[in-house]
C-alpha cells in the first residue's frame, strides 16, 4: 500500500541491495484485512520476469514465482529454489522485525493522499462537468496539511521510548488513519465483510466516474447519485482522519 511503500523499499534495499517499486495490491486471499483497515505489504515477492515466463511458454499464474505448478499436484519442494526462498524469508523477517521494533510505525499516509489526488484527477477528467470532486480535493488538502505538521510532531516523539504517552498517541493515530483510509481506498463492503477476489479500482466508490462517457443520458442521474454517496464516504473518512490527527497534537 502507498503508506508502506517507502518502508518496504528500504527493507529490500538493506537485505538485497536492490531497488524496487510497489504496485497497487490485488484483491485476493493474501489481502484479507482491507475491510477493517490494516496497512499491508508484500503480497508476492520473488517471481520470474515476464520475458522469461513467455520464453518458457508458461501462462500467467498468481503465485509460485510464476511457475505453472502453482496450485497443482506438482507444487512441491522440488519447484522451490533455496537461494530465492532464503532471500524472501530474509526480506519478510526484516520487515516484520522493522515494524515490530519501530518506536513510531513507519507508515506515511501523505503518500496515500497523493494517490487519492491523482485518482480524483483521472475521475474528474472522465466525468467532466457532470460532477465536481472539489469537496474531496479540499478534504485531502486539509488532511495533508495536518499530516505535514503531524510528521514533525512524530519525529520529536521518536526520541522517546515505546511506552512514552506521546509515542503511544502517535501510533494510535497512525492505526486510526489505516482504519479510516484503507477501506475507502480498497473496499466497497462494510467492515465485517470481505469483498470478492476481483480487481478493485482505486477509490472504488468513485470509479463509476470512468463510465460517464458511455452512460446513457437517462441514466446519468443514477451515476451522479452514486458519485455523491461515494464522495460523502470519502470526505467523512478524511475529516475523521484529520480530527484524529489534530486531536493528538492538541
Amino acid at each position: 500500500m502507498d503508506e508502506t511503500e517507502a518502508f518496504c523499499q528500504s527493507v529490500i534495499r538493506d537485505v538485497t541491495g536492490q531497488e524496487s517499486h510497489g504496485e497497487r495490491p490485488h484483491q485476493a486471499g493474501d489481502y484479507s484485512f482491507n475491510n477493517i483497515g490494516i496497512s499491508s505489504f508484500f503480497m508476492l515477492l520473488s517471481t520470474m520476469k515476464d520475458a522469461h515466463r513467455e520464453e518458457l511458454g508458461y501462462y500467467a499464474v498468481g503465485g509460485c514465482g510464476a511457475n505453472i505448478a502453482w496450485h497443482t499436484e506438482e507444487d512441491l519442494i522440488h519447484i522451490a529454489d533455496r537461494e530465492i526462498l532464503e532471500k524472501d524469508i530474509k526480506i519478510y523477517l526484516a520487515a516484520v522485525m522493522g515494524v515490530a521494533n519501530a518506536t513510531i510505525a513507519p507508515f506515511n499516509f501523505r503518500q496515500t493522499l497523493l494517490t487519492f489526488g491523482t485518482t480524483l484527477e483521472q475521475y474528474q477528467a472522465a466525468v467532466g462537468a457532470l460532477f465536481d470532486f472539489e469537496p474531496a480535493r479540499q478534504a485531502i488538502a486539509e488532511l495533508d496539511a495536518s499530516l505535514e505538521t503531524f510528521g514533525r510532531y512524530a519525529c520529536k516523539a521518536a526520541v522517546h521510548t515505546v511506552g512514552d504517552p506521546t509515542v503511544r498517541r502517535v501510533n494510535q493515530v497512525i492505526r486510526r488513519l489505516a482504519r479510516l483510509l484503507v477501506p475507502v481506498s480498497y473496499t466497497r463492503g462494510p467492515a465485517f465483510f470481505h469483498d470478492p477476489a476481483e480487481t478493485t479500482p482505486a477509490l472504488p466508490d468513485l470509479s463509476v466516474a470512468l463510465a460517464a462517457p458511455s452512460t446513457a443520458p437517462n441514466e446519468l442521474g443514477f451515476l451522479q447519485t452514486h458519485l455523491m454517496r461515494g464522495q460523502n464516504r470519502l470526505v467523512a473518512a478524511l475529516r475523521d482522519a484529520r480530527h484524529a490527527v489534530d486531536g493528538a497534537m492538541a
